[in-house]
Parts: structure tokens; C-alpha cells; sequence
């Protein structure tokens, strides 16, 4: 009889039936799967502590966020709901534009529309225009219309793209972006690695096809 269950699963589609009303400690709880959580909350709390930081050691927060916002309910096989899409990703352009020049950034923004729940990569597309969004074909909304477990994709944020700025070299001498992973348990940080890709460039999406991880020594 286990005292303790670990699950390493998402959650995306709700709790297994047989985890249910169980006696034993479950960790992560239920209750954090992805059924119910939301990734703009998450930006959201983020963004507040880091407005705060930022404030108190007089520095703009924008150099340690992103500006993020989000919509729903969407229906992206029937193009319901894009309008909102489009009218917040021209909102989102602005504000980063006027960043962009306020620091001399001579890049052209872009954004990701994410699936506002879910993992695996799933539900990512990126524009470079408002107008973006109504031109995607039914190859693109038919990605963007469902998460892992085949659930239904009604709710999107649009986040800001910020560019890779890793890098790991091939055998080859080739280059491919990289970034990032650390894994944390009760707050603290138990390993770092990287992500790496060889089809997706600095202003894609890492966690897509292609993909492969690697340790920090080999990168540029």
C-alpha cells in the first residue's frame, strides 16, 4: 500500500478516476492539473511581483517581463472569436513598439498565441501582424483548435515574443537556438538543462518538432 502517490502527468484532461477520494497524499494535488489552471494567472502574479521588484531598484519592469494579454471563448475551426484576437495583438504591438524604440531595438515584434492551458508545445502559433490571425489556413486552425488529450482550445493568450538568444553548435559547426529548463521542487532549483532545435529559429517556438535537450557546457 503506497503512503505517498507522485503523478507525472498534466492533468489536462481532469483527475483519473483512480486517484479519486483516495487516502494517500498526492502530489502535485488534483487541483493543480491543467483542467483548471490557467497560464495567464500565472504572467499575471508574475508580472505583479516583478513590477514590484522593479520598482523598488529602479529599473523598468518591461526588461523582465512580457506583456501579455488573453481572450476567449474561441472557436478556431469556425473562426469565432479572431476579432479579439487581432484587436489585442494590435494593443500588444503597440506597447511593444514603444519599447522597442525607447531602447533602440531595431527588430520588428512578433507574439505567440498560446493555448491558455496545457503543455507539450500544443496549441502555439506566432504572428508578426494583427491581421495574421485571419489568414491562417484550416491546416493552422485545426493545431490551434485542440490540446493534448484532444481537448478543445476555447481560450488563448497573447503574449510577447522575446528572441532566443542561446545557442548550440552541431558537429557541423551549425547553429541552432537554444534555451533554458530549470526544475524546481518546494522553490528551489534541482536541475538545469537546455532545450535546443534544429528546425525552429530564435523567434519560434522551442518546444516543437525538432527538438532535443543537451547540457549547459555545450553551448556557445
Amino acid at each position: 500500500v503506497p503512503q505517498l502517490v507522485i503523478v507525472n502527468n498534466d492533468l489536462s484532461d481532469g483527475p483519473p478516476e483512480i486517484l479519486k477520494n483516495v487516502h494517500q497524499y498526492v502530489i502535485p494535488p488534483l487541483g493543480m492539473g491543467w483542467y483548471r489552471r490557467r497560464k495567464i494567472e500565472h504572467f499575471e502574479s508574475y508580472n505583479e511581483i516583478a513590477n514590484k521588484f522593479a520598482l523598488n531598484f529602479n529599473f523598468d519592469p518591461w526588461l523582465i517581463t512580457s506583456i501579455i494579454r488573453s481572450c476567449g471563448v474561441l472557436n478556431f475551426k469556425e473562426k469565432k472569436g479572431l476579432e479579439c484576437i487581432a484587436n489585442n495583438a494590435e494593443k500588444v504591438f503597440f506597447q511593444v513598439q514603444k519599447k522597442y524604440d525607447k531602447y533602440g531595438i531595431k527588430e520588428k515584434p512578433y507574439l505567440f498565441v498560446k493555448a491558455d492551458s496545457g503543455t507539450y508545445g500544443m496549441g502555439v502559433m506566432v504572428i508578426n501582424r494583427p491581421e495574421d490571425i485571419f489568414a491562417i489556413n484550416k491546416k493552422d486552425r485545426t493545431k490551434m483548435s485542440y490540446i493534448k488529450g484532444g481537448i478543445t482550445n476555447s481560450r488563448v493568450i497573447l503574449q510577447e515574443g522575446i528572441p532566443s538568444s542561446l545557442y548550440y553548435t552541431d558537429k557541423n559547426h551549425a547553429k541552432h537556438s537554444a534555451e533554458a529548463l530549470a526544475y524546481l521542487i518546494g522553490g528551489k532549483t534541482i536541475d538545469l538543462i537546455m532545450r535546443g532545435n534544429m528546425e525552429a529559429g530564435e523567434y519560434k517556438n522551442l518546444n516543437s518538432k525538432g527538438m532535443f535537450f543537451m547540457n549547459e557546457d555545450q553551448l556557445l
